[in-house]
């Protein structure tokens, strides 16, 4: 029945994480329900394994995988070099997204 009704909406079913890394205060992903979780996810800005809370099922219209960080309060050398990561994240998202269309 929630199938039908995701579907009926135009949405694609998706699992809600929130990550354990040790480089972000707070990272959540949304992931695709048919993808297979182990004990542990990488995390989008460092690309290191971390551990994962599952925060729940839902719905989206965005395409999978998606991420939301939040940050703690840094220096001004510690938010340039923050940057300068997820820019590199950025591009390989970009790179990969190319390679797949």
């Amino acid at each position: 029945m929630r199938e039908e009704l995701l579907q009926s909406a135009g949405l694609t079913r998706c699992l809600y994480l929130a990550l354990e890394c040790p480089c972000e205060e707070d990272v959540r992903v949304a992931v695709n329900m048919d993808e297979p979780l182990g004990e542990s996810y990488p995390c989008p800005v460092c690309q290191k394994a971390c551990g994962f809370t599952i925060l729940g099922v839902g719905g989206t219209k965005r395409p999978l995988p998606f991420w939301k960080a939040s940050y703690k309060f840094f220096s001004s050398g510690e938010a340039t070099a923050l940057y300068w990561r997820l820019m590199k994240a950025d591009k390989a998202a970009r790179n990969a997204k190319e390679m797949v269309l």
